[in-house]
């Protein structure tokens, strides 16, 4: 298992399920949309919230993309009035059980990772404290994000001794930095490499050196 697998495996079917649990929304549902990880669903609460997914990676339109691309959380109140703005997501997504979607992004380490889609059956605004409390959940959940996919593609610490070294080395500079956990750490510093498309050991050695800043923690993204 790679270094990091272990918050990859740690459900992430239940991951969507916990913002319809703790949010007063139906349903949600995460994926990778607008990143360079490709477009798919992660994690989805239900089939309705699955669909919303599907409806908006196929017509390469929506909340989601939107929201991917400005890196601000784009919020339907109501679905109704989104013809204008979204013609064909409107008349797909009119066919749903649904009447509000609530689209947040997802980013860590500067990477673009996602977005994360909730649906409401009432028409209406979220309170600013519950987008708040929302937009202060995303960086974990990206962070689970990018444990998934890079746990998926196999992307792990070189098994080269003095690239490790050098890699562990810059994890705990980062863990002290941010006070955050060792697994966090490594996955913000793979994050932070992967955004800038330069292998993990490099990006740590100028760490490490201080040449290079350190990667934001999560809950300044």
């Amino acid at each position: 298992m790679t270094e990091g697998a272990g918050m990859a495996t740690d459900s992430l079917s239940t991951l969507s399920s916990s913002y319809a649990d703790e949010f007063p929304v139906r349903g949600a549902a995460i994926s990778t949309i607008g990143s360079s990880f490709g477009g798919e669903t992660v994690s989805a609460s239900d089939d309705v919230a699955a669909r919303l997914d599907e409806i908006q990676l196929d017509l390469g339109e929506g909340p989601c993309w939107d929201a991917a691309r400005r890196r601000t959380p784009v919020l339907v109140d109501d679905v109704r009035d989104a013809a204008e703005r979204w013609p064909l997501f409107a008349a797909e997504v009119g066919r749903l059980p649904l009447d509000a979607v609530y689209a947040f992004p997802l980013r860590i380490a500067g990477l673009d990772v996602g977005v994360v889609d909730l649906y409401s059956t009432a028409s209406g605004p979220l309170p600013a404290a519950v987008i708040e409390r929302i937009r202060a959940r995303t960086p974990g959940t990206a962070l689970r994000v990018v444990a998934h996919v890079l746990s998926d593609s196999g992307t792990a610490a070189s098994s080269n001794v003095h690239s490790r070294r050098i890699i562990h080395q810059a994890t705990g500079m980062i863990l002290a930095r941010h006070g955050i956990s060792a697994e966090e750490s490594l996955l913000l510093l793979r994050a932070h490499a992967f955004a800038q498309g330069r292998p993990v050991a490099e990006v740590a050695e100028e760490i490490v050196d201080r040449r290079t800043g350190f990667p934001p923690p999560p809950l300044e993204i």
